[in-house]
C-alpha cells in the first residue's frame, strides 16, 4: 500500500505530462484498490461479492480495449505517419528550424529539421521569446487536434514572430472515422497548418 501510494503521488509530482504516461501507475491504482478490498471482513455466503470488483475491472478493460482497438484499425489510414511526413517534406526544407506541437515531432526530425515544443515549459511569453530570439525559428506547425488547448499559444507567436501560412493540410476522413469515442486524433488526423517567419 505504502509503495503503491508513493509511486502514485510522485508520477503526479515528477512527471508534467499525465495522459498516456498515466498507464504507467494503473498497476499501483489495482494494487490499493484490491488490496482495500481484501481489508473487508469476509460475510459467510456473501463471498462471490469478493469477486465483483475484480470482474468489473476485467470487464472495464476489456471493452475499453476492444473499442479502442476497433477505432484505431478504423483510422489507421488517417493515423499513417507518412501522411505528416509527406506534409512536412514538401513544405519546411530540411535544416529548418521548426517550433510546434508535438504530433509532429517525428516527421519534423525525420526531414532533417530542429524541433522544439512551444506549449511546453516556461511561460508562454518567455518561451516565445526564446525561441524567436535564441533558436530562431523559420517555421511554426500548429496541429488541428491541438487548437481547443494550443489556439492561444499559437495566436500569441503569430503575433510576436510576423508569421504567414504557408500551408494547409486536411486529413481525410471517412465517415467510419468521424466519431470521437476516445480520442480525437482519428477525426483530425495530421490535419494541421504551417506558418513562414517573415
Amino acid at each position: 500500500m505504502i509503495i503503491s501510494l508513493i509511486a502514485i503521488i510522485a508520477f503526479y509530482l515528477i512527471v508534467l505530462d499525465w495522459g498516456p504516461y498515466s498507464t504507467f501507475v494503473i498497476p499501483f491504482y489495482y494494487i490499493l484498490i484490491f488490496y482495500s478490498w481484501s481489508l473487508i471482513p469476509s460475510i459467510k455466503g456473501l463471498n462471490v461479492l469478493y469477486s465483483l470488483p475484480v470482474f468489473f475491472v476485467l470487464v472495464f478493460n476489456l471493452s475499453y480495449s476492444v473499442i479502442k482497438a476497433d477505432q484505431v484499425l478504423v483510422s489507421r489510414k488517417v493515423r499513417d505517419p507518412k501522411v505528416a511526413d509527406t506534409f512536412i517534406r514538401e513544405n519546411i526544407p530540411p535544416g529548418s528550424r521548426v517550433v510546434g506541437d508535438a504530433l509532429y515531432f517525428y516527421s519534423v526530425k525525420k526531414n532533417g529539421s530542429d524541433f522544439q515544443l512551444f506549449d511546453q515549459y516556461d511561460t508562454l511569453e518567455s518561451r516565445e521569446r526564446k525561441h524567436r530570439l535564441d533558436f530562431k525559428y523559420n517555421f511554426l506547425i500548429a496541429a488541428d487536434v491541438m487548437k481547443p488547448k494550443n489556439a492561444e499559444i499559437t495566436g500569441y507567436y503569430k503575433k510576436m514572430g510576423d508569421l504567414d501560412k504557408v500551408a494547409i493540410f486536411k486529413s481525410e476522413i471517412t465517415k467510419s472515422v468521424d466519431r470521437e469515442i476516445l480520442s480525437n486524433l482519428e477525426k483530425a488526423g495530421y490535419s494541421g497548418s504551417i506558418y513562414l517567419r517573415k
